[in-house]
């Protein structure tokens, strides 16, 4: 479920960074993922103003419980920087620190994810907007090195 919410906030992330952060624009999210174990629903939401955007929600599993998320992005010159936290259904609480940088429609992003036992981490992507449609693909490293990788696109239509 972590990895769906980092993806979806770096989606969040490529289509702020496109439109630009100028004025005041607020967002909503609600959405349903099928799993083998049974459905996923997610609700978020955030704005942005004068470079600065906020974002909070949360993501309820197939047994009811929950992981809520909550973080702060800035923005400045093409650069975004961004800072979160992840509470899960047992009260363990895991930050996330990263940065963006976009230029020409194209993005590149890092990440370092602290989970609550002190394990960090590691993440890397690049992605492009164009149309309205942002598009990414990413490594991911665990704390004991293993990777995996991943890909996707999302639209985006602010509010």
């Amino acid at each position: 479920m972590h990895k769906i919410l980092v993806a979806s906030t770096f989606a969040v992330l490529l289509s702020f960074a496109a439109a630009g952060a100028a004025e005041a624009r607020g967002w909503s999210h609600q959405g349903s993922i099928a799993t083998p174990r049974g459905t996923v629903t997610t609700q978020s939401s955030g704005s942005c103003s004068g470079g600065t955007c906020t974002r909070q929600g949360s993501a309820t599993g197939p047994n009811g419980k929950s992981v809520s998320h909550q973080g702060t992005t800035q923005c400045a010159g093409g650069t975004c920087s961004s800072t979160g936290t992840f509470t899960g259904p047992n009260g363990g609480v895991t930050t996330r620190q990263g940065a963006t940088h976009c230029a020409g429609g194209a993005c590149s992003s890092t990440a370092t994810v602290t989970g609550p036992k002190g394990g960090v981490a590691g993440r890397q992507s690049a992605g492009q907007c164009a149309g309205g449609t942002c598009s990414s693909t990413g490594t991911f490293t665990g704390p004991q090195g293993r990777s995996a990788t991943r890909s996707g696109s999302t639209s985006a239509t602010p509010n």
